[in-house]
């Protein structure tokens, strides 16, 4: 397969036909593969930086299903782009770099058993491209991300005060920061948007590092959800001026504050809003959009893997008569490093920020009210 030339991703374009489905439909068994060979290595101790064997065969069952995401959407940016953030994470967990072409080798072997001849071969192409671009990867890998916190100097300090107090798990010292520096609705977008989003992102970062523990960005998250909650208690007056919005985080999605800063200014703007948080399971979603058909609704997708989940939850929801009339728009960490993907998934906009959200929501507002005048 040759890379194409922009972005240098693999092209995916000449797979073979049902080589997606067979692989989305053996990922179970693909990863208890890639497991028992990967288990069976003498230096697996040392392979994996001494961590348990529990946290490697999580890592293959997300690798398949990302996998089974990039073959079906035959998105090769999509791989080449995730690929170096994949090797920092583990790296960072302690994985060894002779990790990735070992454990590549042992999915190319568990296509081999588990897809059929054409589909391996196919699949097999795809990991022989990852193997040879190896060292590329881990060159890329152990470049410094994007820095995301803001330039303005109002707002640096603040952020460094709130981020250290998040980091000391003071939860009071965050609560007095943002009641001091919040005293209207007004301000509280800036403050998601020039505050806790970019603390939070900085939280991210040091647990892919490695320098923060789980534990440790949970209670940053709980935090935040106080502080948030607090911006209601002191500004929700619950009257609404627009329509009815609906906003969640897909299945197998436990990301759920960047969802919960778009429902909360949404809010604010004076939509009726319907949170529902994380891991939101399909069917149960697309019961209630039948039952209350709402305006807009916002899905929240962190995870690259889950990219083809929501394409097909948007198919099967504007297979509703009932809900043709209803915008879509997503956002999330995925969306918000690979745009383009608003296109695969069929929705109608994506948001890269809860302003951005009211904006686009607004937008559609006002469109649907010309239309009705006219």
């Amino acid at each position: 397969m040759a890379d194409v030339a922009r972005g240098h991703g693999v092209d995916l374009q000449d797979l073979s036909a049902g080589t997606a489905e067979e692989y989305a439909d053996r990922v179970a068994h693909l990863a208890a593969t890639v497991d028992e060979i990967m288990a069976g290595q003498e230096d697996v101790e040392d392979l994996i930086g001494g961590n348990p064997l529990k946290m490697m065969r999580e890592n293959h069952r997300h690798h398949a299903r990302f996998m089974a995401t990039v073959l079906t959407l035959r998105d090769g940016h999509l791989l080449a782009c995730t690929m170096p953030w994949v090797f920092r994470t583990y790296m960072n967990r302690g994985f060894a770099p002779e990790y990735f072409p070992r454990v590549l080798s042992a999915f190319c072997q568990a296509v081999d058993i588990h897809l059929s001849p054409a589909a391996a071969r196919s699949a097999r192409s795809v990991y022989r491209w990852m193997s040879e671009n190896y060292e590329r990867f881990l060159r890329e890998s152990r470049c410094a991300p994007d820095d995301d916190l803001p330039e303005s100097a109002v707002w640096a300090d603040l952020l460094a005060a709130f981020l250290r107090a998040l980091l000391r798990g003071d939860h009071q010292e965050c609560l007095r920061l943002a009641e001091d520096s919040v005293p209207s609705a007004a301000d509280v977008p800036d403050f998601y948007l020039q505050v806790i989003g970019p603390a939070l992102l900085e939280i991210g970062e040091r647990w892919e590092q490695n320098r923060i523990s789980v534990t440790d960005e949970h209670l940053a998250s709980s935090i935040v959800s106080r502080v948030m909650t607090s911006f209601h208690l002191r500004f929700m007056r619950g009257e609404y001026s627009w329509g009815r919005a609906v906003v969640t985080a897909v299945a197998d999605e436990y990301h759920e504050i960047g969802a919960r800063m778009v429902a909360d200014l949404l809010e604010f703007d004076g939509w009726d809003v319907t949170f529902l948080g994380a891991d939101t399971p399909s069917e149960e979603l697309k019961r209630m959009l039948r039952r209350h058909p709402p305006f807009f609704l916002g899905l929240s997708v962190t995870m690259p893997f889950n990219v083809d989940r929501v394409r097909r939850l948007i198919g099967e929801i504007r297979g509703h008569e009932e809900l043709d009339d209803m915008y879509i728009a997503v956002g999330g960490q995925v969306f918000s490093r690979h745009p383009h993907l608003v296109q695969v998934v069929d929705a109608d906009a994506v948001a890269t920020d809860g302003s951005e959200a009211v904006r686009i929501a607004r937008a559609w507002w006002e469109g649907a009210q010309c239309d009705e005048a006219q």
